[in-house]
């Protein structure tokens, strides 16, 4: 929040000195009582043109802060493209399904026909 509030703050101090530039080449003073509404309206300007710059500079910045404590705290994350490999676990049951299935395959071919297997003889 510190660095926010600090980039919030030269963002909108450099954005008013360049309004304030801006006008005084024009030939107005935004000091003048008589164009205070143009000032307010300048200053408006500046504090708002402050606070999207801040946002972006603070957005670009919050990537580069994020790998630093990574790499300071915590081993390296796995990719989302991990998850797509195959479990130990997962093998174990495919196993298991493939062995049923080919206990059943035996059972057909052998003749042995249950009482639940809707055939009659």
């Amino acid at each position: 929040m510190a660095r926010f509030t600090a980039l919030f703050l030269a963002a909108s101090l450099f954005v008013g000195v360049a309004i304030y530039g801006l006008a005084k080449s024009q030939g107005l003073d935004l000091l003048d009582s008589q164009v205070r509404t143009i000032a307010g309206f300048a200053a408006i300007t500046a504090l708002y043109a402050g606070l999207r710059i801040a946002m972006v500079l603070n957005k670009l910045l919050a990537p580069r802060d994020e790998d630093e404590a990574r790499e300071t705290s915590q081993p390296k994350k796995k990719s989302a493209f991990a998850r797509w490999g195959r479990s130990s676990s997962l093998d174990a049951r495919l196993a298991a399904r493939q062995a049923r299935l080919d206990a059943a395959r035996a059972r057909l071919e052998a003749g042995e026909h249950g009482p639940d297997s809707g055939e009659t003889s």
